[in-house]
């Protein structure tokens, strides 16, 4: 589904090679999506609830991109936009948000 809507990346930006980079990484955490049986029960439970909230974190994936946003500063968060070769990025994202990429 996300790569449904995706554009090739313009090969003349100077943010291609990030950009190239994050869309590997996120192809690789679809390799085992959250099942479709427990989004459905996120929007079931979003839309009856009393009390709704604006984000309805799904899946285990979710909390640990939560969890990895709350633990570092703006600035660190800023600097995953920084020049990294491949390995310090995958570095980054096992530190941050115990993740393979």
């Amino acid at each position: 589904m996300l790569t449904k809507g995706m554009r090739q990346p313009d090969l003349k930006s100077p943010y291609v090679d990030f950009t190239l980079r994050l869309h590997r990484a996120f192809a690789k955490r679809l390799e085992a999506p959250s099942p479709p049986e427990v989004v459905a029960a996120a929007i079931h439970h979003a839309l009856e609830t009393v009390q709704p909230k604006l984000r309805y974190p799904v899946g285990e994936e979710a909390h640990h991109w939560i969890t990895g946003r709350q633990s570092v500063t703006d600035e660190e968060w800023i600097d995953f936009g920084a020049e990294l070769t491949d390995h310090d990025l995958a570095a980054r994202f096992r530190k941050y948000f115990a993740m393979e990429i």
